[in-house]
Order: C-alpha cells, then structure tokens, then sequence
C-alpha cells in the first residue's frame, strides 16, 4: 500500500488531514529503507503520533535545535521547505558514518540506527511550526531502539 502525498510536498500544517498525510509518507518512506536493513514495516500509533506531536510542541516553544531528546528522533529544519521523505532521508543518510563490521551506537548515527532497528514495530510523527520558518519533525517508535547490547541483532547492512 503506497500513500505516498509527493516526494515534493512541502510541510503544510493547515489541518489534521495535511498532518495525517505528512506522517503516513514518513512512515512509507521508513518502512521502504527498512526492507533494505531486513527490518519488518512499521505501524502506525495514534498514541505515538500524540505523544510526538506534544513533543514537536514542547521543542518549538523552547525553540530548542536538539537532534534527539527524551527517546524521541528530531528534525529541525529552518527556513526550508522539506517533503516528510526528505526528513526520513536525512536521517538516513547516517548510514555513511555506521561501520556494519563492528557496530557501535553514537549520538551521530542514533537516527538512522533507530530508523531501522528490527526489532521496533510502531512509530507516531508529529510535526510544528511557527511563523518564524522553524518546524519540527518527530519520530517516536515502539520499542525504542538504540540499545547497546542488542546492536549486533537489530542492525543488518543494506541488502
């Protein structure tokens, strides 16, 4: 099933349906880099996508440019307009930095190591922004992944 909105759909936050569609092209785009890491499709869950939303809030009242915070995968993007694909790329693009010969987690690869960490199964996305070009993207999963002693069984090269 591909609800994808458009590889080139900006952040729009006019309504709960733009929302709603923001997040399910997020959550398309991560369960197609997913298959490339053997990791199942996640599920999307409502009570993950309220708590990422509460969070993408909290991070634009503070106006805080923190990546990752309180198990929770930040983007904070000023002055530009990204597609929720774009988003998801970014994080994926940590790839680079990962020697899949001897795995370790750091805080510069945590969002591409959750991202397809096999053994999460649901994500909720969240998004805000103010009138000062500031938005922030979200990602909360279940379970949390980034956990060190089972790196060895939730990380796979791509295939």
């Amino acid at each position: 099933m591909n609800r994808f909105v458009s590889m080139r759909e900006e952040i729009n936050l006019s309504g709960p349906e733009e929302r709603l569609n923001f997040e399910l092209e997020c959550i398309d785009r991560h369960n197609l880099l997913r298959r490339y890491h053997q990791a199942d499709p996640l599920k999307r869950n409502p009570e993950l996508t309220r708590k990422a939303q509460k969070h993408a809030e909290k991070l634009l009242r503070k106006c805080s440019s923190t990546h990752n915070e309180d198990g929770f995968t930040v983007c904070h993007i000023i002055n530009r307009s990204v597609s929720a694909s774009e988003i998801t790329d970014m994080w994926y693009s940590e790839i680079s930095r990962v020697n899949f010969s001897n795995l370790t987690l750091d805080d510069v690869t945590e969002r591409f190591t959750q991202l397809v960490w096999k053994d999460t199964q649901e994500i909720g996305v969240g998004l805000a922004r103010d009138g000062n070009d500031h938005v922030y993207v979200v990602a909360a999963y279940s379970p949390p992944g980034n956990i060190p002693h089972l790196v060895k069984y939730n990380l796979c090269p791509p295939s």
